[in-house]
């Protein structure tokens, strides 16, 4: 009988190397079978992922909308707005806790408000419980703020329009600023035809609907005083209708010395731009002249602002308000101060030096101020601010079609 000795200890370690060749890594079909599985993975949870991110964003901005709505609720009711305001939401007038909005506007008043912001990549708005949220880049994240609301740049309003509030804005030419007579501006309303025919008066002057007739021959008569019409060195139309005969010398004139001219003679309508002289104190008088026996009628006179005629309204009597300040609305390069009267807010972005001198703020300041809440007249409505040397530097008025 033979034996066979056999090495347990060697006999393993053979059989674990064989094994450990055999096992050292994966095949290529298995590589290839994880990378798919993966990939397919992936395919299926990425989506799933950026789902789940871009609701959570989603619901930051519908968080921060509630919240913003909150804030300007709170503002609008503690400061009384009745009418609609427009607050920009990246000053500090309203305040919000983490706000962190590009840009962003509260429109409303004490019972209501509505905001729109842009934040993180998404356009956010909040109209009553409705909330929309768009991933848009901020220049297309455009706000319709209303149908109905818009800020007009112009200080000429329309008679369809009604007005809900106004911007003044601050000047400053040769070291002195809006307001620095006796800390005080005037508000003036005014239609726009300057001119009242019903201020004329004379003998041969009959005054009849929109206009007035000239009896006989000619007619000398006083109307106001020019310089309280017009604004040297600015265009203005003259418009008029007429019937009867005009020769070539007669129209209607201011004059003294020398002639000024405002309207051409002719038949029938006739429109005249000019432009108003530097100096209008000497013109004070309105020259009236018909053909010698023969009846003269000239109706729907208007003076207005600007070089073109536009049609006719009635004079509307103005209306004036004095708005106290403490301190002048002051203005430095592209910075000025304004009055909000949406928000009834001196916003000052212009600061005073000890020795005088005028530099930017950092930061607007916000100071409260009683204000007039002003309203359409009757017609087209020009909005103007004076203190006696000089005028705002621009006005915007907030209005409701």
């Amino acid at each position: 009988m033979t034996f066979v000795a056999v090495d347990l200890y060697n006999y393993d370690s053979i059989e674990s190397s064989d094994n450990m060749k055999k096992k050292k890594g994966f095949t290529l079909v298995e590589l290839l079978a994880v990378i798919t599985i993966l990939a397919i993975i992936g395919l299926i949870a990425t989506p799933l992922v950026i789902k789940y991110v871009n609701e959570a964003k989603k619901d930051s901005i519908e968080e921060s909308l509630n919240g913003i709505e909150r804030a300007a609720l709170t503002y609008f009711t503690s400061e009384n707005i009745r009418n609609s305001a427009v607050v920009d939401l990246t000053t500090d007038t309203i305040e919000i806790k983490n706000k962190d909005i590009s840009k962003g506007l509260a429109v409303g008043n004490r019972e209501g408000v509505k905001i729109y912001i842009y934040k993180n990549g998404y356009c956010g708005i909040k109209i009553g419980d409705n909330i929309v949220v768009k991933e848009v880049n901020e220049n297309e994240c455009s706000f319709n703020i209303d149908d109905n609301i818009e800020i007009v740049t112009t200080n000429k309003v329309s008679k369809e329009q009604k007005i809900t509030g106004y911007r003044i804005y601050g000047n400053t030419i040769d070291n002195n600023s809006l307001g620095s007579n006796n800390n005080q501006i005037v508000l003036k309303l005014t239609g726009k035809n300057l001119f009242d025919y019903k201020k004329i008066s004379g003998s041969k002057i009959q005054l009849i609907d929109n206009g007035i007739k000239i009896l006989n021959s000619y007619a000398t008569v006083i109307s106001m005083d020019m310089s309280k019409v017009l604004e040297e060195n600015k265009t203005y139309t003259m418009q008029r209708i007429y019937s009867g005969n005009m020769n070539a010398s007669n129209g209607l004139i201011t004059m003294y010395t020398p002639v000024f001219r405002l309207c051409e003679p002719g038949t029938g309508m006739k429109y005249k731009s000019f432009t108003a002289p530097a100096d209008l104190s000497t013109y004070n008088k309105l020259y009236l002249y018909g053909n010698s026996d023969e009846e003269i009628t000239i109706t729907n006179i208007q003076i207005e602002e600007g070089n073109e005629a536009t049609a006719y309204e009635p004079y509307i009597e103005p209306k004036e308000y004095t708005i106290s300040l403490k301190e002048p609305l002051r203005k430095i390069g592209n910075k000025e101060d304004y009055i909000d009267s949406s928000i009834n807010q001196i916003v000052r972005n212009v600061g005073v030096k000890e020795d005088g001198s005028l530099y930017e703020l950092e930061k607007p300041t916000y100071e409260y101020i009683k204000l007039p809440t002003i309203s359409n007249l009757d017609g087209t409505t020009i909005v103007s601010v004076n203190d006696g040397n000089m005028s705002a530097s621009k006005i915007e008025i907030l209005v409701v079609h």
